[in-house]
């Protein structure tokens, strides 16, 4: 699908006529033009024009889709945005408003333990795991040959589940309690929830199964987690 939007006025203008009564989020990235040295130019630009109509922010620095922008999970460039948007949260006085960082499930072990310290030392309200992968191995035999002609970009769905919930344990080891995170990837039933929710995450987002189970779903893992969970509605 890419990373593709009509710009951050277009998208503000739309949520100025959203609906109450629902959360919405705002995710962010830099454009595909923009060097990553300048990216934080981007992220801030976005976030002016965003941030005033949602009710939290992800930082998206892990999108495969967009060239370069991976490189930003890099502790030595990851520190300087990470600062240089909570300054600007706290300019335009949002701190109460949740700024999270949405990760890869791509990332060495070792390389998402020193994310984590620098997102914790970084006063940043909590962390997305994961954003969709570009590992080929997840793809079944069957379709395998199929999604290499379709070039490059991310695969999320079922098959991401396994990876997803590996990196997801990773962090919430390093992370010890310091900041909460949401589980994303490959989370399609109410049965993926409560085992996110068991091992630790706060919350957890569904993307691919609304498109092959549709927006039905939501409510289906409401009425199954109570029972999951072994908890009283």
């Amino acid at each position: 699908m890419g990373f593709n939007s009509e710009g951050a006025e277009v998208v503000a203008a739309r949520l100025r006529r959203r609906p109450s009564g629902l959360i919405v989020g705002g995710n962010l990235g830099k454009n595909k033009a923009t060097p990553e040295e300048t990216a934080l130019d981007d992220y801030a630009a976005a976030y002016r024009l965003i941030a005033p109509q949602v009710d939290y922010i992800a930082l998206n620095v892990s999108s495969p889709n967009t060239p370069g922008l991976r490189n930003l999970q890099a502790p030595k460039a990851l520190d300087p945005l990470l600062a240089g948007m909570l300054a600007l949260r706290k300019e335009m006085g949002l701190e109460a408003q949740p700024l999270l960082l949405k990760l890869a499930p791509d990332l060495a072990f070792e390389d998402l333990d020193a994310i984590v310290e620098v997102a914790v030392s970084s006063g940043i309200s909590g962390l997305i795991a994961t954003n969709t992968t570009l590992d080929r191995s997840i793809v079944s035999a069957m379709n395998h040959d199929k999604v290499l002609a379709w070039g490059q970009g991310g695969l999320s769905g079922r098959g991401l589940a396994a990876k997803a919930r590996a990196v997801r344990l990773r962090l919430l080891q390093a992370l010890d309690g310091r900041l909460p995170l949401v589980a994303c990837g490959g989370i399609g039933s109410g049965a993926d929830v409560a085992q996110a929710l068991k091992d630790g995450a706060v919350l957890a987002q569904i993307y691919s199964a609304l498109i092959f189970k549709g927006p039905a779903l939501v409510g289906r893992i409401h009425q199954e987690l109570p029972h999951l969970m072994n908890t009283e509605p």
